[in-house]
């Protein structure tokens, strides 16, 4: 098949049946869990602060390639008193409404080959290029739960 539209049709039939969800039939019901604190819940909560910003782009890796936005976080920390202001408010804005403002949301999907010479869809590996914001948002919110999960999650797990 070499005509691009079929094939644009067939890669997108195999990879929405690789990602399909079955019911795995799992219940819950009567199961107590262990819960936060309202403090630990406020702290969850709480808007990200410009520091806690900071740090978790400091975090990141400076010799990443750039994203699809052109940016890398060694662009990012070495103009960071030019962009912190706009950096900050992006996320905070993330924060207060859930959602980012259009065109920020962009993302890209990319088939990277799995071997030296693929043949088939299931050589490749689909990946999302995501830009510079969403990767600090990735970073802070593990470290936020982190604080918090030792509370709920069972010392055997």
């Amino acid at each position: 098949m070499e005509e691009p539209s079929f094939v644009k049709i067939e890669v997108l039939k195999f990879f929405s049946n690789r990602m399909l969800i079955d019911d795995f039939g799992v219940r819950l019901d009567n199961v107590s869990f262990q819960k936060i604190t309202e403090d630990e819940n406020c702290m969850l909560i709480a808007p990200f602060e410009e520091l806690e910003i900071k740090e978790d782009v400091w975090e990141c890796g400076s010799d990443k390639s750039p994203g699809p936005d052109g940016l890398s976080f060694s662009f990012i920390k070495l103009f960071w008193h030019f962009i912190n202001k706009d950096f900050v408010k992006a996320i905070q804005d993330f924060h207060a409404h859930g959602c980012f403002s259009k065109g920020c949301n962009a993302s890209f999907i990319s088939l990277i080959p799995k071997y030296s010479n693929p043949q088939s869809l299931d050589e490749y590996r689909p990946i999302s290029l995501v830009r510079s914001i969403y990767k600090v948002i990735y970073k802070i919110l593990p470290i936020k739960i982190k604080k918090v999960s030792k509370n709920v999650i069972d010392s055997s797990q």
